[in-house]
């Protein structure tokens, strides 16, 4: 399972829907999160585990709006993810999935979620980029 990411700042932005002129939300959200501890690096020896990690659990971003369920369906989320830092030879990110679930507590709300399906060695470090594009009306509070 990831430990808690680690957001960077958030961009959030108006801008136009290139085929219809409409004026749409761009918020892109960024950040780190690491399967196992991150290494120590403040010594001259780095040490890392001989425990692998295969896992698929979403988590849901920190940094996250609240968005409106009802106000998504012609929203747009596109992620990435890459390998930040590791100690071991193979390490893959087989896929990168983003979108909106439910609020856990119940209610009209959803958050952003992102799934990274990974396998590798800890400390393994991902980042990741998710950008979200909507009608600036399904940002339930800005």
């Amino acid at each position: 399972m990831p430990g808690q990411p680690i957001p960077q700042p958030r961009i959030d932005a108006l801008v136009k829907d290139a085929a219809t002129g409409a004026e749409r939300r761009r918020t892109e959200y960024s950040g780190v999160v690491w399967f196992g501890q991150p290494p120590d690096i403040s010594g001259g020896i780095v040490s890392f585990t001989s425990t692998y990690v295969r896992d698929t659990t979403p988590f849901f971003l920190p940094d996250s709006l609240p968005y409106r369920r009802d106000a998504v369906a012609d929203a747009v989320v596109a992620c990435t993810a890459s390998v930040q830092g590791s100690g071991a030879e193979t390490n893959l990110i087989t896929d990168v999935t983003g979108g909106w679930a439910d609020d856990p507590r119940g209610g009209d709300l959803c958050w952003l979620q992102l799934r990274l399906d990974v396998y590798g060695r800890e400390p393994l470090g991902i980042s990741y980029r998710v950008v979200a594009v909507c009608d600036p009306a399904a940002v339930a509070v800005a």
